[in-house]
């Protein structure tokens, strides 16, 4: 037997407030308490999009609900370095891409971003990447540049993110 195919279940137009929120951190929030279960986690960072509107949201399956994000959808946990390439970045949703060492900027309190996705998103540096990365770096006078096999790379220091500059969400930590 076929399901009726008008029986399916869609998103919402306008979804209901679910008070999701993605920290500075790459931690996500419901109603100011920490989301832990490592399955919900990682269908919340598989699931983020940006809207037409600019707003971020998440869908899983037929349900969909806006996010607040603070900082930037995307967060780089770890790195591989090969020799001669560029370094692989693995994001927060699970995806890998070579880093575009062009859009590394180095913000407030010392956070690393680049952008990724097709150059579409920032994503920020958390501290166990921050780590394996600065193994690569050196400081030139006031400017820091990452050394890969393939070059020198001056690391930007300053604003770089898709609406706002870095840091500028919440100050709580």
């Amino acid at each position: 037997m076929t399901a009726d195919p008008s029986s399916r279940r869609k998103p919402l137009a306008n979804p209901p407030a679910a008070n999701l929120r993605l920290d500075h951190r790459g931690r996500w929030l419901q109603d100011g308490e920490e989301i832990t279960h490592p399955r919900i986690l990682r269908a919340l960072h598989r699931g983020i999009r940006r809207e037409a509107s600019g707003e971020y949201s998440v869908q899983i399956g037929w349900q969909k609900a806006i996010v607040q994000v603070d900082e930037c959808p995307y967060f780089v946990r770890s790195l591989e370095f090969v020799v001669g390439e560029l370094p692989a970045l693995t994001l927060s949703d699970g995806s890998e891409e070579r880093l575009d060492p062009s859009t590394l900027n180095l913000a407030r309190e010392d956070a690393l971003f680049c952008r990724v996705k097709g150059n579409a998103h920032t994503a920020r540096f958390l501290p166990a990447a921050m780590m394996q990365f600065g193994d690569r770096t050196e400081e030139r006078g006031d400017d820091l540049v990452f050394i890969s096999g393939r070059g020198e790379y001056p690391i930007r220091q300053g604003i770089s993110n898709d609406d706002e500059e870095p840091g500028e969400g919440t100050d709580d930590d």
